[in-house]
């Protein structure tokens, strides 16, 4: 069902050669166990590979986490994914994942403990397909627990420019704005922001469900 190509990463929309990635990070800051990278219209596992007889099998256990994201360039891909597997490490390793099983691991996001994630690419607040069918997933998510605030969260690095800030001021309004379009009331938004545990982490936004204050 899979053919072996790697092991760990994840990645968010940036420029092809200067395409950068991180490890993303759940709420909280948790480590995301999977991730899986998508590119048009594959998928490859680049975070978790310890957890891939569960993740073929079905069999994850329901605390285990996973994170869907798009990538750029297929070299986007390899450059996160070389961020736990070392610089040196051989691409062809990386696993390839078959498409059936990646759209069940798409479907696990819907149960309402992951982290959706919306990448950007850099100096860019454009929305792109893959972050519409994230923003729709998040206002789905949101209108299944109307008891429940939306979190547009913002990952800021330590040495932001100020301009970095008005851009993901920008991101966060673009996101709010298609959300609001969906049917998601303004008053069950509210803004966050987090330390980005990389400079990559700054071009991603997170959209997680909270309890209100």
């Amino acid at each position: 069902m899979t053919s072996k190509t790697g092991s760990k990463l994840q990645c968010h929309g940036r420029p092809c050669a200067e395409y950068r990635c991180s490890r993303s990070g759940i709420q909280g800051g948790t480590i995301v166990d999977v991730v899986l990278a998508e590119y048009l219209g594959r998928t490859w596992l680049v975070q978790g590979e310890q957890h891939i007889d569960d993740l073929l099998a079905n069999t994850l256990r329901r605390h285990i986490t996973i994170e869907v994201v798009s990538c750029e360039s297929k070299s986007a891909v390899v450059d996160l994914w070389r961020v736990d597997a070392g610089p040196d490490a051989n691409a062809n390793e990386i696993w390839l994942i078959h498409p059936a099983i990646a759209d069940r691991a798409r479907g696990s996001l819907q149960d309402g403990n992951q982290d959706l994630t919306v990448g950007f690419a850099e100096w860019s607040a454009a929305l792109d397909g893959a972050a519409a069918d994230v923003i729709a997933a998040a206002a789905a998510r949101a209108a299944e627990r109307p008891e429940m605030m939306l979190a547009v969260i913002r990952h800021v690095a330590a040495d932001g420019l100020a301009i970095l800030a008005e851009l993901g001021n920008l991101r966060s309004s673009l996101i709010e704005a298609r959300l609001a379009t969906l049917g998601l009331e303004a008053g069950r938004m509210v803004r966050d922001a987090v330390p980005a545990e990389a400079e990559a982490q700054a071009d991603r936004i997170s959209l997680v469900l909270r309890l209100p204050d």
